[in-house]
């Protein structure tokens, strides 16, 4: 008997630690970090950092981006495929807008979400989270 109590407070006393480790990392987000822009030819490489903090992997998740220039106006739109985006992993992709150069780049809107595979697209828009550490400001 004194077994199975000690198993079972060893058990409790591993999930006490386990469990908020867990749900601390899926906080149910997903982050959309604009992390660094370069120059690529005529046009601008972005760096963007995709965190998925849910329990779910999203295997197409396909933001709608709008560039403004410095002056405010639109001046590109691109939808790049962000996926697939393994839960609780965070992971980079580059995707290079062709038609402006990075120091034409004002801020980055996240207009739309065109995908989220397995889950509903305003959902998906609702939970993401923009953030941007360099000098151009993105936006939701």
């Amino acid at each position: 008997m004194r077994r199975i109590y000690a198993c079972f407070f060893l058990t409790a006393a591993a999930l006490s630690v386990l469990l908020p480790l867990k749900l601390a990392h899926a906080d149910g987000t997903i982050g959309m970090e604009l992390n660094k822009v370069e120059t690529a030819g005529q046009g601008c490489r972005i760096y963007m950092v995709f965190s998925n903090k849910t329990p779910e992997a999203i295997e197409s998740f396909k933001p709608d981006l709008v560039f403004f220039d410095t002056n405010g106006v639109i001046a590109d739109r691109l939808v790049v495929e962000g996926g697939p985006l393994t839960a609780g992993k965070t992971r980079v992709k580059l995707f290079d807008v062709a038609k402006l150069g990075c120091a034409a780049i004002g801020r980055v809107l996240l207009n739309d979400i065109r995908a989220c595979a397995g889950h509903d697209r305003a959902a998906c828009l609702a939970i993401t989270r923009t953030s941007s550490p360099s000098d151009i400001p993105f936006i939701k």
